[in-house]
């Protein structure tokens, strides 16, 4: 199991989604700051930042409409969990009914 830091994370989400929508290529640099940011968060370096990247541009383009909690939902099922996110379970229908 490993955290991570939200900020960073959620920063390089809204990035990527800027990028695809816009091609604008000047924001690539924030994206890769980003990116190994989250690296460094989860292993003290900054040698996966294209991983992450990579997992992140990847999630964006196959499903548009996928929501920051899809993307943590998808980290966590590869083991990495947010520090923020601890002990946060999200409302399920009945809760609300």
């Amino acid at each position: 199991m490993k955290y991570m830091d939200k900020k960073p994370l959620d920063e390089l989400i809204r990035i990527t989604r800027k990028y695809w929508e816009t091609g604008d290529v000047d924001i690539l640099d924030a994206k890769h700051r980003h990116a190994m940011d989250l690296s460094t968060s989860v292993s003290g370096h900054e040698h996966m930042w294209g991983e992450f990247c990579e997992l992140i541009n990847g999630i964006v383009k196959l499903n548009k409409e996928a929501s920051n909690l899809d993307i943590y939902g998808v980290l966590e099922r590869l083991g990495y969990y947010l520090h923020e996110m601890i002990g946060v379970e999200e409302a399920t229908a009945e809760d609300v009914l």
